[in-house]
């Protein structure tokens, strides 16, 4: 008999976008949000070239570069921003929020 359940595959390139919407943020919930009020203190990340680091809830948050070249995109939002070094930007939306590196990067979250 055939036990295995039927998961969703995802393809790398295409992350969470390639994900049904119901099944996209049944994710970022269920990964991304161990409480669904909890907020994470400052903290500093460091991101390979190409790598790619979520946050379930940004309004509010503080994104700075530290080191390299960010690509931010808000899911489902048309406007895409990149920083460079000591650049911030304060995320006024409530949509997921990927960061993407375009170079090896530190990126600091408050």
């Amino acid at each position: 008999m055939n036990t295995t359940s039927q998961v969703p595959f995802f393809a790398p390139h295409q992350g969470l976008r390639a994900a049904p919407r119901g099944w996209a943020r049944a994710i970022v919930r269920r990964v991304f949000e161990p409480g669904r009020d909890a907020r994470p203190s400052a903290s500093t990340v460091s991101l390979n070239r190409g790598a790619t680091t979520w946050v379930a809830q940004p309004h509010g948050c503080r994104v700075t570069c530290e080191r390299g070249v960010l690509w931010l995109c808000f899911d489902g939002e048309p406007v895409d921003i990149v920083l460079e070094p000591g650049q911030t930007h304060t995320c006024a939306q409530r949509s997921p929020l990927s960061i993407h590196a375009l170079s090896q990067s530190v990126v600091r979250l408050a």
